[in-house]
């Protein structure tokens, strides 16, 4: 084998092998649309949330009423 056939093969082979591989896991990156970065215009659909449903007149959140005795759940894993 020559240099440049050595060359080749132990040094351009991994190389290109490595390209591809960065370029898979970086793709999704870069053809995202951009990011939203203060003082630009909003040009997204609004989302609506809010931590104050009576403030907003929303409806009442209604609570689930569980037997006396029966399982709840939580952190305890009681199921």
């Amino acid at each position: 084998m020559s240099v440049l056939q050595t060359t080749l093969l132990y040094v351009c082979v991994p190389l290109g092998i490595y390209l591809v591989i960065a370029l898979l896991a970086a793709g999704r990156g870069l053809v995202r649309r951009p990011r939203y970065r203060p003082g630009e215009p909003w040009n997204y659909p609004p989302v609506w949330w809010t931590a104050n449903p009576k403030g907003a007149e929303l409806p009442e959140v209604t609570e689930h009423e569980y037997a006396q005795g029966a399982s709840r759940g939580g952190a305890h894993g009681n199921w």
